[in-house]
């Protein structure tokens, strides 16, 4: 059985054996995956696509290949895993700037990636979720929010009614 791609010119080892993939299992040239032509990388990429076990193997390509490994492996060229390490790369890093900026502050740091919209925009969108629970936790404390009033409004009073110093 022929080595997996990759194994011509790396001293790092391939991907992990699944057995018997398309790519080991003799069927094809083993020089299509290192090819530096791109219809050459084209051809092993359409392999790759029929093969059982492509998303393990398109795992290990995006997180562990050989930075400067010019093989295709899971179906990708090495311009494809620069471009989805870059990718996530700018993705951690946004999120990471985020958090910095935001500090515990979840509603920003969620608006600033783009996953939720605000308090303001949800109540501008539909503010009767937000009239029913203030009306229900009145409905519901009603007697301590009077007291509070009580007591503000007496304390109001008697600040107007003392002498100024």
């Amino acid at each position: 059985m022929p080595a997996m791609p990759g194994a011509y010119f790396s001293s790092h080892p391939g991907p992990p054996r699944f057995g018997s993939p398309a790519c080991a299992s003799g069927r094809h040239d083993p020089d299509l995956w290192t090819s530096d032509e791109p219809t050459g990388q084209r051809r092993a990429a359409a392999i790759c696509l029929g093969c059982p076990h492509l998303e393990p193997c398109r795992q290990w390509a995006v997180t562990s290949a050989p930075y400067l490994d010019r093989a295709v492996y899971g179906g990708l060229t090495w311009k494809d895993r620069l471009r989805i390490r870059r990718e996530r790369r700018e993705r951690d890093q946004a999120r990471r700037e985020a958090r910095r900026r935001t500090g515990r502050q979840s509603e920003a740091r969620r608006r600033l990636l783009g996953k939720t919209p605000t308090t303001a925009e949800r109540y501008a969108a539909n503010p009767e979720p937000f009239k029913a629970r203030a009306s229900a936790y009145y409905q519901a404390h009603r007697e301590a929010v009077l007291e509070r009033k009580r007591e503000r409004d007496r304390r109001r009073r008697e600040a107007a009614a003392s002498p100024a110093a």
